[in-house]
């Protein structure tokens, strides 16, 4: 029914040819019917001469509903589907300037692309047939065409020609663009094609420096230029910034309030602003300015928005570039920062260039490396680098003050976010954790007005270079511990030297005073005397053996010890280094076990506390009394070793228990000294045992106190040493033993004794330190000339090194001296027993 109503209107010849304006009031009045409406308009685009399109109530049925469409269609003249509204029934509105048209409908019609349709209804109506008014909708467009001025049409299809051209030139032209100052002049060039401009600026958002940046302006000198720039913030630009919505003020003699927001001074009669926006966010602005009121047109603002849309998409790809440079001069400025500091000979000197190669491509605020603790000499360690030289940095205490649970999670070693100030932007700081502990932080400070956070590849790179400032530190430490190293060794070589040199010493005033008490002519009185001698020269010889245990650079040999056969024999030892009137008491479990670890330092440790024992009792009667068992505490099963004495306990004698206790640890067990009663002292060593089956038989270990029986064989033993004095001692104890001697001063003429097949040689008892060739050496070469000839090496300067070297070669023994006469002479007749022509 209404379809046929429209036609006939269309067809009407009563009505003038052309007249568009009574056939749209009859399409409107018949729409408005159908739809049980109270008002209905009909709005048309219309051309004027100057190109421009405005919208034109052309039709009217009932009460106007308002002035101005967009308010009622809630829509801007930026729409981007200006003329394609599709229709729609909207919820009850309740207009400011109507409030009799609560309770109504307002529908929403598109007239082909010429315009649209707005019905008011009451919402008690009931609901019309839409698919119909759709139809008739339709109708009206196609048939609209024929009513509308042939000069209309064709300015109509011209500004379509114009747009495309502009929409192709636009979109071609910002593609080739690579820098924010080039996409500012070719918006300009493509704004001024399509409107005469007056004055005109063009706004973005520096990515660099942050700021809003003037980068293309038209009609203004250099001064006007600048005052713009500055001034922009507080004006429309800055206004358009902060809401993303554009300015359009068609004439300026119609505001309320005076016009003052003009950077250059001059008279303005209408401006229009419009937002360059991405992802909602508005990073831009464009504004005009003429001295002529409605100078932009609807079709120009349509058009300038579409370039603001393409300035947007440009500005995008400009920024995705320059983060791709500035994080390639990011990762090359990490990478030189840290070569800095690793090369430097004191990376402190360096720390502040080395922040200013990261700090400058980041735009930082500040970027500092703060030490948390003060250092060694009480002084707190702080590198800063702010853009502005010289200038105090305020925020420190904020870094080193740090708040709750910002600690701990520093030292788990993740990064942190802290506020620093109520208007600033978040602080980064990265843990610098040295050798496990939280050594200081390094502190990214960002600028005030920092529009972005810090993106990933810069946490990443700000974490590179907090690595490079711990290696620097830790390569610094590692350095400084070798120096120290080096000093430590040097001194342990000369200690060395001249212990090895006071034990050469101390050899003959043992040997000597050894032999002549054994003499028997010897009264009482001389006997003491040569006593006292023997026991001073044998604490002397402890005191070197301390001097090397501490000095010496041992090179431990782990090997499973029978800790029970070690006490013994260092039981037998303090016998005979004991006064007369000392009794030791030995109580040893053969079956304690053994024990893993340095023969060496065991032996060491066990001696150390027998001497600490006897120094305890000194020169009168007492007793010491030494127990080996297995215990099994909490802790698992060990070997307990008891040296108690009842002697009078001197202060003095803790001293030499330093090494002790330190052997004690390295061995994974512990040494305890107590005061048992004012006149007793006890030792108790527990060492880990090493658990396996104990041997099925056991050894037989003679008593180191049984008399040696000497035999008077006659057997040639070949002595070297390139100490005279030594060489001299050794040969009349070798003599005095019943053995013939050859003393040789060097290994080339013991090599020579060893060549000659006619002596009948024994024994090789040959010293290790010596002068272009050690003992090692000639024992090698000696065993090439007679392999089953056993060697014994004698030295105060070996080392666990030398004698498995020593064993390895097949050395059949190794003395340390200085060693006492008993000793001596058993160590080399079982050698000489054990050899294969024995």
């Amino acid at each position: 029914m209404l379809l046929s109503e429209l036609q006939d209107i269309f067809t009407d010849r009563r009505r003038a040819p052309g007249d568009l304006r009574s056939m749209l009031e009859q399409c409107a009045r018949a729409l408005g019917e159908a739809a049980c409406g109270e008002t209905c308009e009909i709005w048309i685009w219309r051309s004027a001469v100057e190109g421009d399109r405005h919208l034109e109530r052309i039709a009217l049925f009932g009460q106007g509903l308002v002035e101005n469409p967009f308010a009622v269609l809630d829509i801007e003249w930026s729409y981007p589907r200006e003329f394609h509204i599709e229709p729609e029934v909207e919820p009850e509105v309740e207009p400011e300037a109507e409030p009799e048209a609560a309770g109504r409908q307002i529908v929403h019609l598109a007239i082909g692309p010429y315009g649209f349709a707005t019905i008011v209804r009451p919402t008690a109506s009931g609901i019309a047939d839409f698919d119909q008014l759709l139809v008739c909708a339709a109708a009206i467009g196609d048939n609209i065409v024929g009513f509308l001025p042939r000069e209309e049409l064709e300015f109509s299809n011209q500004w379509l020609l114009k747009r495309n051209a502009f929409d192709r030139r636009a979109a071609t032209s910002l593609a080739a663009v690579t820098s924010l100052d080039q996409l500012g002049l070719l918006v300009g060039e493509l704004s001024e094609s399509l409107l005469p401009i007056e004055i005109m600026g063009i706004y973005f958002i520096d990515p660099v420096s942050t700021r809003l940046r003037l980068v293309h302006a038209v009609g203004l000198n250099e001064q006007e230029r600048r005052n713009a720039e500055r001034t922009a913030p507080g004006r429309h630009p800055g206004e358009v910034m902060r809401t993303g919505k554009g300015i359009d003020i068609p004439d300026t003699t119609l505001l309320d309030t005076h016009d003052d927001h003009s950077g250059h001074g001059r008279p303005v009669r209408s401006r229009l602003f419009l937002p360059v926006l991405l992802e909602g966010t508005a990073i831009g602005a464009i504004g005009f300015a003429s001295a002529r009121k409605e100078c932009f047109g609807q079709r120009h603002r349509q058009a300038l928005a579409f370039l603001c849309a393409l300035a947007g998409t440009t500005y995008a790809r400009l920024r995705a570039e320059l983060q791709i440079n500035r994080a390639g001069a990011l990762t090359e400025a990490v990478s030189t920062a840290n070569e800095r500091l690793l090369r430097a000979m004191d990376w402190r000197h360096a720390a502040t260039a080395a922040l200013a190669l990261v700090g400058q491509i980041l735009d930082a605020g500040a970027l500092a490396v703060v030490r948390l603790e003060a250092d060694e000499r009480g002084e707190q360690l702080d590198f800063v680098w702010q853009p502005v030289f010289g200038a105090p940095w305020l925020n420190r205490d904020r870094v080193v003050r740090l708040a709750g649970v910002e600690r701990p999670r520093l030292s788990r070693g993740d990064a942190i976010d802290v506020e620093i100030g109520a208007s600033q932007p978040l602080a980064t700081l990265k843990p610098l954790i040295v050798d496990g502990e939280l050594w200081g932080v390094l502190a990214y400070e960002p600028k005030e007005n920092a529009p972005f956070p810090l993106t990933r590849g810069e946490r990443s790179a700000l974490r590179a270079l907090a690595n490079g400032v711990v290696a620097t530190i830790e390569r610094e430490r590692m350095d400084r511990e070798l120096r120290q190293r080096e000093k430590v060794d040097a001194v342990n070589k000369l200690a060395s030297g001249v212990a090895n040199e006071f034990n050469n010493l101390l050899w003959p005033m043992v040997l000597y005073s050894d032999m002549l008490e054994r003499v028997p002519t010897l009264d009482d009185r001389s006997l003491r005397m040569v006593r006292d001698i023997r026991r001073s020269a044998g604490r002397a010889s402890e005191l070197v053996q301390q001097v090397f245990t501490i000095s010496r650079s041992r090179d431990s040999l782990l090997q499973v010890i029978d800790i029970a056969e070690l006490a013994i024999e260092v039981s037998a030892s303090a016998q005979g280094r004991a006064f007369p009137g000392v009794k030791i008491d030995s109580v040893i479990d053969a079956d304690a076990g053994s024990v893993l670890g340095d023969e060496e330092a065991v032996r060491q440790l066990l001696t150390d506390c027998v001497n600490h024992a006897l120094q305890s009792i000194g020169s009168i009667s007492g007793e010491l009394r030494l127990e080996l068992e297995r215990v099994e505490l909490d802790r698992g099963v060990w070997i307990r070793i008891l040296i108690e004495d009842n002697g009078r306990a001197n202060p003095k004698t803790q001293v030499s228990m330093t090494a002790a206790h330190r052997i004690a640890a390295e061995l994974g067990g512990q040494l305890v000294v107590r005061a048992l009663a004012m006149h007793q002292l006890s030792r108790e060593i527990l060492l880990p045992i090493m658990l396996r089956e104990a041997p099925a038989h056991h050894e037989e270990v003679e008593s180191a106190t049984q008399s040696l029986q000497l035999q008077s064989t006659a057997e040639l033993i070949l002595l070297v040493d390139d100490d005279g004095a030594v060489l001299e001692v050794a040969r009349q104890i070798l003599e005095s033993l019943g053995y013939e001697v050859i003393a040789c001063a060097t290994p080339k003429q013991a090599l020579m004794s060893i060549a000659d097949t006619s002596l009948p040689i024994a024994l090789l008892l040959t010293d290790l330190a010596m002068p272009g060739m050690d003992g090692l050496e000639l024992a090698r070469e000696a065993k090439k000339i007679r392999p089953s000839m056993p060697i014994v090496c004698c030295t105060g300067f070996g080392d666990a090194r030398s004698e498995r070297m020593a064993k390895e070669i097949g050395i059949a023994a190794f003395i340390r001296k200085p060693i006492d006469f008993e000793q001596y002479a058993q160590t080399i007749r079982a050698a000489i027993d054990a050899s294969p022509r024995a």
